[in-house]
């Protein structure tokens, strides 16, 4: 009887230590309840963050594509500081989103999951699938930030080729009308002045061309320095003009008008028309930035 009874025992002994492993597998420690309770949190804050960055790009494409930049009649600074702070909000949302999944991983890495309910661990399967997400498409993302700031100074380039050109012809009308009121000491220093713009103009189409953006050929380039050396012609017919030679000068300035002609017509010739520009650089902005454009549309 006594060995039964000691059978009975061990027995219940084993059910028993059983049960509380069981149950203990079963309550959650308080690291485990607390990641349980911010699973929700996590996964719509994680939702909201992929969701701006789909925004940030929505809003950029608004206000900055091609077609709109280039259709206006001005591109002012505060256009450029504009996509500049697109460019940062974009920035800020990657920080932000990278702060929430290594939050969640951290404090994941100290629970026991296998504690979760079934709803628990589904809204965690959530927030992992929105993690790959990010994760799989980070390095898409920084490409199109870095190519969002050759953009930005591609169209600072463009600004100041603008200006540039405005100042040139200011600069040619005055240098005329100096040259009609025989003011020939203000027109050679207004012809220095015109050779300069016209070396910041070559420079400015040089440095459009290195970004890759748009493609200005050798012939292009070449003509601001023909543009340039055909003054070199018209400063000696202003001389001679001074010297009262007015033969010589007539004739310098028959080879000054055949030297500017030439750049001129080099430059006509190898300049794209406005629609071409925009439809070249339009085809480089959505392969560069625009790929970026529907990321995260599903979180919107």
């Amino acid at each position: 009887m006594k060995l039964k009874h000691n059978y009975f025992v061990n027995i219940f002994f084993i059910l028993a230590i059983v049960g509380i492993v069981i149950i203990s597998g079963c309550i959650q420690s308080p690291e485990t309840k607390e990641f349980a309770n911010n699973l929700p949190h996590i996964n719509e804050n994680l939702r909201i963050s992929l969701k701006n960055i789909h925004t940030d790009f929505d809003n950029y494409d608004l206000d900055y594509s091609v077609n709109r930049l280039m259709n206006m009649l001005t591109i002012t600074d505060s256009i450029i500081t504009g996509m500049e702070k697109e460019e940062n909000n974009i920035k800020e949302d990657m920080l932000n989103t990278v702060e929430i999944i290594s939050n969640y991983q951290t404090a994941k890495q100290s629970v026991k999951t296998n504690q979760l309910s079934e709803e628990e661990k589904n809204v965690m399967i959530q927030i992992d699938a929105k993690i790959e997400d990010y994760n799989s498409n980070n390095d898409k993302l920084n490409s199109c930030l870095s190519e969002m700031q050759t953009y930005r100074e591609w169209i600072t380039l463009v600004q100041e080729n603008v200006i540039l050109l405005e100042n040139l012809d200011n600069q040619l009308i005055l240098m005329n009308e100096y040259v009609q009121s025989e003011k020939y000491q203000e027109a050679l220093a207004k012809v220095n002045v015109i050779q300069n713009t016209v070396s910041q103009l070559k420079q400015n189409a040089q440095e459009r061309d290195a970004t890759g953006i748009q493609d200005i050929s050798t012939e292009s380039i070449k003509s601001y320095e023909l543009y340039s050396e055909s003054f070199e012609y018209y400063k000696e017919f202003i001389n001679l003009l001074i010297a009262e030679d007015y033969d010589s000068a007539d004739l310098k300035y028959t080879i000054y008008s055949q030297k500017y002609s030439e750049a001129i017509s080099i430059s006509s010739d190898e300049e794209a028309s406005i629609t071409e520009t925009i439809n070249e650089v339009d085809n480089w902005y959505q392969s560069n930035i625009g790929v970026c454009f529907d990321l995260f549309t599903s979180y919107s």
